[in-house]
């Protein structure tokens, strides 16, 4: 770990300059053209030898590039959160539910980010500018509704 930690700028260059083919890069859909969409996950790396130290890799990957975006090598105490990425105004990150958490989501926004996440229904709780608890399925029945189609 102590050399890939050492190596750190040629990873770096490594994953901005080896492009995939470009045959096999994907057109960007009109609508998604404002954006540098990013998937966003991690993975473990263990250590081999008498003592298996447990290591998380966070990477963020453009979509439609294939390129490596933003990573970052953790310790095993450091949970998935978007607090381990910036992501910027322009860009939309795309991830799963470990990442749905209002952390996680805040600090997305607080950096101009946009996302797409999975969320974790129980752990995540909605409130209306009353401050009364929203069931956010509930709520999503009522999007794009009148105020007359809702009282009907």
């Amino acid at each position: 770990m102590k050399r890939f930690v050492k190596c750190k700028d040629w990873i770096i260059w490594l994953t901005q300059h080896i492009l995939p083919d470009p045959a096999i890069q994907h057109k960007k859909p009109e609508w998604l053209k404002p954006y540098q969409v990013l998937a966003i996950d991690a993975s473990d790396i263990a250590e081999k030898g008498a003592v298996k130290k447990l290591w998380h890799l966070h990477y963020a990957v453009d979509i439609f590039s294939l390129t490596c975006s933003q990573f970052k090598i953790t310790g095993q105490s450091t949970g998935e959160s978007l607090k381990n990425f910036t992501p910027a105004k322009g860009c939309l990150v795309i991830a799963d539910r470990a990442y749905g958490t209002i952390k996680s989501i805040e600090r997305c926004l607080a950096l101009g980010g946009d996302f797409i996440i999975r969320i974790k229904n129980k752990a995540f709780n909605i409130y209306d500018a009353g401050g009364r608890k929203l069931v956010f399925a509930d709520w999503l029945r009522t999007v794009g509704k009148t105020a007359e189609e809702l009282n009907a």
